[in-house]
């Protein structure tokens, strides 16, 4: 998108808000999970597929398992953040439920 040398590319725009549009689908996509049942980040990102090869959560290698639970979980501070979900950290792992 903004390479370090040259021009930028002419696609920036369009390139934003398909990154734009991923980040809604994803909250959209968490936000029913959790309604469904999936209760904390793990359970969550267990339900989804990742990379554009639609893999299971399993099929990753373990550092992009992490990141991939990680990036669940900044979805669902900010799906409470907003009110569409509220956060239980009374446990040793937080939980998530529908508001």
């Amino acid at each position: 998108m903004l390479p370090a040398h040259g021009d930028t590319d002419h696609r920036t725009r369009q390139r934003a808000q398909e990154l734009l549009d991923h980040h809604d689908a994803r909250l959209t996509t968490i936000a029913e999970l959790v309604v469904a049942g999936a209760s904390t980040a793990f359970e969550a990102a267990g339900r989804m597929r990742w990379t554009r090869y639609e893999r299971a959560l399993s099929e990753l290698e373990t550092i992009h398992q992490m990141v991939a639970v990680l990036e669940v979980s900044a979805h669902l501070e900010l799906l409470v953040s907003t009110g569409v979900l509220r956060a239980d950290e009374s446990g040793e792992v937080t939980t998530f439920a529908a508001c």
